[in-house]
Order: structure tokens, then C-alpha cells, then sequence
């Protein structure tokens, strides 16, 4: 694993209490009067660090027009997958082993970037101008869940840190705050540095869920 783990304590302290895929497809829908707006941006499952949920500045969808929705147009992406929205772009794993950035006004694909096999990317976060999310890697005769960053503009993996060797497959929820990308994996709960994939620290924890964090503290 890249890096080291140094000691918890002071603020660091505070923070830290595959097989065959099939295809789903992603479809919006628009509602006519609002096209000329900017669509919010929606950069984590659950939105927010805090997992609200709700996102303030969502001016699309009223009474009014709810009724009016029609298909804009449809792609295949990977089953069970959560879409980051942001910036006219969608973020999302277009299929088991490679993950996408989609034009949002009508579907084409940006970039599409390899990242493992077996291992949908249904739980990307985006956090300044980086994807990240997870992958796999062949270590010895096995494929090993990975955490990767990629550019958001152009698909290029930033870094790739091994999350543990010859483990289990899947992925899990991340948040990103603090610098920190935060994930649980089996019974643990783990924090990466944003910019360099270095670990930063691990607590023994089992839990499920979306980690939330406010004001400094994870909840899990």
C-alpha cells in the first residue's frame, strides 16, 4: 500500500472518530421552461458531505412542469450506478471495467478511462476538478480493489493507491473533505490524501452506510 500511517492525534484525532456486468442505461429528462438555466451540480452520492440529499439550488422541477418531462436522450452505463453531475458533464462507470465522462446535453462520451475489472464505480465523488473512485489492479494471481483519482477534464489517472491485497471485490461509498478521500472497506475505515493517494489513517470500524462529515468530525 502507498505510504505510511502515521499516528492519529490532535485534529487528525477529530476526523477520525466480478464477473459479468450488465448494462443499464442513463436517461434524463428535461423540463422545457428551465433549459436555458445552468444545471446544479451534483458531486457525491447523497450530495453533500453532511449526506443531505437535497440540493438547494435545484430550480428545475416544479409543480408546474413535472408533468411535461420528456426523454432528452439515453446511454448505457454500468447497473446500479449513481451519476455525478457537474459543470454540463456526467461522471459515471460506463461499463465493469472502464468509467466515462458523458456531455450532458446529449449523451456522447468525453473521455473513458480504464480502471480494473469486475469492480463498478457506483460510489465516485468529485472534488475540485478530480473523480475519484474505485478500481482494481492484478496483484499475484488475483485482481485488488484500488482507489484511483482521475482529471475530471481529461480522464488521466492522477494516482492509484492499493486499498488491500488479494481482497474482496466491490466498492463502497467515498466522501471527500477535508483533503482527506474517506472510504470503509470491510471492517475498517480509511483516509487517503486527496492530492496524493498517500494513506493517511485507518480505524478499526465496522460500519455501513455513506461516512458524513461536518465541521471536522466523520460519522459513520
Amino acid at each position: 500500500m502507498d505510504g505510511a500511517r502515521p499516528g492519529i492525534s490532535g485534529r487528525t484525532a477529530r476526523i477520525c472518530v466480478a464477473g459479468l456486468v450488465l448494462l443499464a442505461t442513463l436517461a434524463t429528462v428535461r423540463a422545457p421552461e428551465a433549459a436555458a438555466d445552468v444545471a446544479p451540480a451534483w458531486s457525491k452520492v447523497r450530495f453533500d458531505g453532511a449526506n443531505t440529499a437535497f440540493n438547494t439550488s435545484e430550480r428545475w422541477l416544479s409543480a408546474g412542469n413535472v408533468g411535461s418531462l420528456a426523454l432528452d436522450w439515453t446511454s448505457r452505463i454500468s447497473p446500479r450506478e449513481s451519476p455525478l453531475v457537474s459543470g454540463g458533464v456526467i461522471y459515471a462507470g460506463c461499463d465493469d471495467r472502464w468509467f466515462c465522462a458523458l456531455d450532458a446535453t446529449n449523451g456522447s462520451t468525453r473521455w473513458k478511462t480504464e480502471v480494473g475489472v469486475g469492480v463498478p464505480a457506483r460510489w465516485a465523488a468529485l472534488a475540485g476538478g478530480v473523480v475519484y473512485l474505485n478500481g482494481s489492479s492484478f496483484q499475484g494471481n488475483a485482481y485488488s480493489p484500488v482507489l484511483l483519482a482521475l482529471d475530471a477534464g481529461s480522464g488521466a489517472v492522477l494516482w492509484r493507491t492499493l486499498i488491500m491485497n488479494g481482497c474482496c471485490g466491490g466498492t463502497t461509498p467515498i466522501t471527500v473533505a477535508e483533503g482527506l478521500v474517506i472510504q470503509r472497506w470491510k471492517d475498517s475505515l480509511l483516509a487517503w490524501d486527496a492530492a496524493t493517494g498517500i494513506q493517511r489513517w485507518v480505524v478499526p470500524l465496522l460500519a455501513g452506510g455513506v461516512p458524513a462529515v461536518v465541521n471536522g468530525v466523520v460519522y459513520v
